[in-house]
């Protein structure tokens, strides 16, 4: 069997990516070694290149949704068995990223998908619902956990950029959680997609969203998801956050925010950032859970554009993804049609 394998690597910060044939990685007692089938594409990726942010040892692998086969499995392993379909995310430390042909990961933080889902679907889905799940950063019990489901029954709560993978992700979550009314902003072509997951109420982000919310809403949310997190959704969330509210936010705070706060210390808000890794026990729960989720069809992927060539596609769809030229999909390439 080969050591090696075609990987995407991103060999210094700021550098352009290249494609190269890179050591598999091996794993450990508690891990298992992914045959990657399907990638999905993320804005962070884009946003490390160009902005060199987070700390990373290079070269480094990136990519953040993998779905393929289990190859490996170590040795302390009970829950897999070779061949078992499944999806992980990629990590941004000594296990690399899903823009490969193999990923080793930590067992835990694996889920077996069904064998009606297609890996290119399944591919759409770790890292939105990982990220979606961090929701908990705002004092949100998960479903998952002993009296999670249905918790919020009649509560409300605010997702905006619902029709975003992790603006889907937010709305399932919080259907199973009980929200009710759950308020999001998309396009209107969106409207019956993002009802499809659970959305009660949906406003055009396109629209005078504010004075719209708060005709809607007079008493404002008790809890908003930012799924978008730029400067006009921050303010948005901030314009409509009850007193004693909880906001998060899926890009760092805008300086003017950050002065609010100080300003309003009765209302919480989070940057939250969803690799499962980090949120070891929060990764735990999800994925533990997460399977059962899929086969019910509880947790739904979103649709899909499938790119060309493999990881040599990737770069180009980062550039789309960049423009905001993607809506209501997620980007995916398949490592092995890499030329």
């Amino acid at each position: 069997m080969s050591s090696q394998q075609k990987a995407l690597i991103y060999p210094a910060r700021f550098a352009p990516f290249k494609v190269e044939t890179f050591p598999k990685p091996s794993i450990g007692p508690d891990e298992v070694l992914i045959k990657i089938i399907s990638s999905g594409l993320n804005p962070i990726d884009w946003e490390i290149q160009k902005y060199g942010i987070f700390f990373l040892e290079f070269p480094a692998i990136l990519g953040e949704d993998a779905a393929g086969y289990i190859d490996e499995i170590g040795k302390n392993v009970t829950s897999f068995i070779k061949g078992d379909r499944v999806i992980a995310q990629g990590l941004f430390n000594q296990y690399g990223g899903a823009y490969a042909e193999y990923l080793a990961v930590p067992a835990e933080l694996v889920a077996k998908i069904p064998e009606s889902m297609s890996f290119n679907k399944a591919a759409s889905i770790p890292l939105a619902i990982g990220t979606a799940a961090c929701a908990n950063g705002i004092g949100l019990t998960p479903p998952w956990t002993p009296g999670g489901e249905g918790k919020y029954k009649g509560q409300g709560i605010l997702v905006l950029g619902g029709s975003a993978t992790v603006g889907q992700s937010v709305i399932q979550l919080a259907k199973l959680s009980g929200f009710d009314p759950i308020v999001v902003t998309a396009s209107p072509h969106n409207e019956q997609f993002v009802k499809s997951f659970g959305a009660t109420h949906v406003i055009d982000r396109h629209s005078d969203v504010v004075p719209e919310l708060q005709r809607g809403f007079p008493k404002g949310f008790k809890y908003i998801y930012d799924a978008i997190g730029i400067s006009s959704t921050q303010r948005i969330a901030w314009s409509v956050l009850a007193s004693e509210g909880s906001l998060a936010v899926v890009n760092p705070l805008e300086d003017w925010l950050v002065t609010e706060i100080e300003k309003d210390k009765t209302k919480e808000v989070v940057y939250v950032y969803g690799i499962m890794y980090v949120h070891r026990d929060l990764g735990r729960g999800l994925f533990a859970a997460l399977g059962e989720y899929l086969e019910a069809g509880k947790i739904k992927p979103t649709e899909i554009e499938v790119l060309p060539n493999g990881l040599a596609g990737v770069a180009d769809g980062l550039k789309k993804l960049e423009a905001q030229l993607v809506s209501g999909k997620k980007l995916v390439v398949r490592p092995s049609e890499t030329p």
